[in-house]
């Protein structure tokens, strides 16, 4: 499925989901190609990180987080997404209310 706007992309970072724009830049960078321009997959991604590597105190209600090294966390996660797709693409319908 994929949606023109991002409301069905949800991160979690150890179980607490967050708005994380190094996440979104990685997945939207691996599905790119695999989806018609301006659209965006449904996601739902889970890491698990040493909480010492990570603030979660940069927003009053805790839903943004702070990478200790953001460009080996949007590394890790654009292989781990390109890794677990291999050589298939990602498949999708178009969805409509």
């Amino acid at each position: 499925m994929h949606f023109s706007a991002p409301e069905q992309l949800h991160f979690f970072v150890n179980r607490r989901p967050v708005d994380d724009k190094i996440i979104k830049k990685a997945l939207l960078q691996v599905t790119r190609r695999q989806l018609p321009a301006g659209m965006y997959p449904f996601a739902y991604l889970f890491v698990d990180i040493d909480p010492k590597l990570l603030d979660v105190n940069v927003h009053p209600r805790k839903s943004e987080v702070k990478f200790l090294d953001p460009g080996g966390m949007f590394t890790l996660v654009t292989k781990t997404i390109e890794a677990q797709l291999g050589d298939q693409k990602v498949s999708y319908a178009a969805f409509t209310k």
